[in-house]
C-alpha cells in the first residue's frame, strides 16, 4: 500500500498507520521517522485488513502537527495465510448482496441466494453466519479465499446447521480445482443434516496445486431450503498426517486401523 501526500517542497511529514479493529486512539498511535518524499510505500501489511492511516507534519523533534483525520484504507486479497486463518462474518452488514472478502461465491440467483446473513437459528456466534438459501435448480458453492500453502493436510472446523433432516439438501466440504467453474468442486465429505448448530471437522486430502477450499449445498426440493456456515478455522497439520490408511477385520464394536508408516 501507499501514502501521497501534498506538501511544501522541503517539509517533512509522519504518518502512522493501525488496523482498524484494534481501535488505537491519537495517544498510542506510533509515528514514523520524518518524511521529505510526497508518497511512500507501506509494506508488511496483512491482506484483507481494514487500516486506519494518520499524517501530520513534522517540525522538530518538540514540535509537530496535530494528526490529520483518519482515513480507512483496505488492502487486496494477495495470499491469506492458511494455519490460522479464521472467519466468523460479524465483520459484515447483513444483506442479500453481502460476500465475505476474498470468497468465491457461485448461483447466487433469483432461485437462490447465498450471502451473509443475521438469521438468528442460523447462526454459531451473533450476528451473521454464511446463508444458502438453495433449490432443485442448481447447487450453491462457496470457495474459500487462497491461501499462502497448499491445503492439503489442513484441518478446517466450522459450526453449520441445514433447515430439514427430512428433504434432501446435503451440505458438503471439499475443494475446487478451478476457481472460475463451480463444477470443478470435489467433495470430500457429506455433512450429516442437523437443524442445530454443529461444530465439525474435516482434514483436505488429495488436493492438487491451486485448488481452494470450498463448501457445496445442493437440495431436491423446487422450494429453498436453507443452511449456514459459520466460525470457520483452519489449521495445517502438515506432514504430521498418515498415509496409506486401511481399515480391517470390523465387527459390531471394534475395527483394526493400519497406516504405512515409511
Amino acid at each position: 500500500s501507499s501514502i501521497s501526500v501534498n506538501i511544501e517542497e522541503g517539509t517533512q511529514w509522519q504518518y502512522a498507520i493501525a488496523r482498524t479493529a484494534d481501535n488505537v486512539d491519537y495517544a498510542n498511535l506510533v509515528p514514523s521517522d520524518p518524511i521529505t518524499e510526497s508518497s511512500v510505500v507501506i509494506g508488511e501489511l496483512t491482506p484483507s485488513t481494514r487500516y486506519n492511516v494518520y499524517v501530520r507534519k513534522y517540525c522538530s523533534a518538540e514540535e509537530q502537527s496535530r494528526w490529520s483525520s483518519v482515513v480507512v484504507g483496505k488492502t487486496s486479497c494477495g495470499l491469506m495465510p492458511l494455519d490460522g486463518y479464521s472467519e466468523d462474518f460479524n465483520s459484515y452488514t447483513s444483506g442479500s448482496t453481502m460476500a465475505p472478502d476474498c470468497w468465491k461465491l457461485f448461483k447466487r440467483s433469483a432461485s437462490g441466494t447465498l450471502y451473509v446473513h443475521n438469521a438468528s437459528a442460523y447462526v454459531h456466534t451473533s450476528p451473521n453466519s454464511l446463508y444458502f438459501t438453495t433449490t432443485s435448480s442448481g447447487p450453491q458453492v462457496a470457495v474459500l479465499p487462497e491461501f499462502d500453502a497448499p491445503i492439503s493436510g489442513a484441518q478446517i472446523t466450522f459450526w453449520y446447521r441445514t433447515e430439514s433432516t427430512s428433504v434432501v439438501e446435503p451440505l458438503e466440504v471439499g475443494f475446487v480445482t478451478d476457481i472460475m467453474d463451480s463444477t470443478s468442486f470435489v467433495s470430500l465429505e457429506t455433512l450429516p443434516q442437523v437443524t442445530s448448530m454443529t461444530e465439525h471437522s474435516t482434514i483436505i486430502v488429495g488436493a492438487p496445486a491451486g485448488a481452494r477450499i470450498a463448501f457445496r449445498h445442493t437440495c431436491a426440493s423446487s422450494t429453498l431450503y436453507y443452511a449456514s456456515i459459520d466460525d470457520i478455522s483452519i489449521v495445517n497439520l502438515g506432514g504430521c498426517l498418515p498415509s496409506g490408511a486401511t481399515i480391517s477385520n470390523v465387527t459390531s464394536n471394534s475395527a483394526v486401523i493400519t497406516i504405512n508408516t515409511t
